[in-house]
């Protein structure tokens, strides 16, 4: 199991490779220093347990306990980042053993329609998507173009014990709530039933005139 990799353990992997396999292996299968998702901390490579492993290239069947791990995977955030069949989309060769967290709602959507990351944006730019979760939750997925800056504030007294749906600012102000935090820790799990307390701040997306006129800061 590889997870997260600094900067410098992913240049030894690319060096390592280059050595031993040639340009053109390694720009098949290892990323460029700086470039892999192994550095955001998001990306997993899985190996079934064996007396040898290949690292570079983990052998992860689509049967047995891998296949169940598969199955799985979307219910909990991870989709088969590299899949056969989707190279010239996402410019890289299969690899069935690399996972990648995008959280279980944008998991499943991919999923169920077939889709890698690369082609995941357009699809939520036709329109919003409903997916179920777990224990009968619901989430709605759309699209929204990252313009403006995210801005931590406090939740306005007015606004104590009012759920994020309740208050409705996307529609008011144009302003997206992408998280909040409390107690030093960051929840983007956030639905419109959230219900905001005094002690939490908000963790606001968009252009800085409108957050002035909805936050008055």
């Amino acid at each position: 199991m590889s997870g997260w990799r600094s900067q410098q353990e992913q240049q030894r992997i690319w060096d390592d490779s280059m050595a031993e396999h040639g340009e053109t292996f390694t720009r098949q299968y290892v990323a460029l220093p700086g470039c892999s998702e192994h550095q955001t901390g998001l990306a997993i490579d899985l190996g079934k347990a064996a007396g040898y492993i290949d690292f570079i290239r983990p052998a992860f069947p689509y049967d047995g306990v891998c296949g169940r791990f598969r199955r799985l995977a979307a219910r909990y955030g991870f989709i088969e980042r590299y899949q056969r069949g989707k190279e010239e989309v996402t410019g890289i060769s299969a690899e069935p053993w690399h996972f990648r967290y995008v959280g279980a709602p944008h998991a499943q959507l991919m999923e169920t329609n077939g889709l890698c990351l690369e082609e995941y944006r357009d699809f939520l730019r036709q329109g919003p998507r409903s997916v179920a979760l777990e224990n009968g939750r619901m989430a709605q997925v759309f699209y929204v173009p990252a313009a403006g800056a995210v801005t931590e504030v406090e939740v306005p007294e007015g606004w104590v014990g009012k759920s994020i749906g309740e208050l409705n600012i996307r529609s008011k102000f144009g302003i997206n709530i992408l998280g909040i935090k409390h107690s030093g820790k960051t929840d983007v799990s956030i639905t419109p039933d959230t219900v905001l307390s005094g002690e939490m701040t908000i963790l606001a997306l968009g252009e800085y005139k409108a957050l002035q006129k909805c936050f008055r800061i």
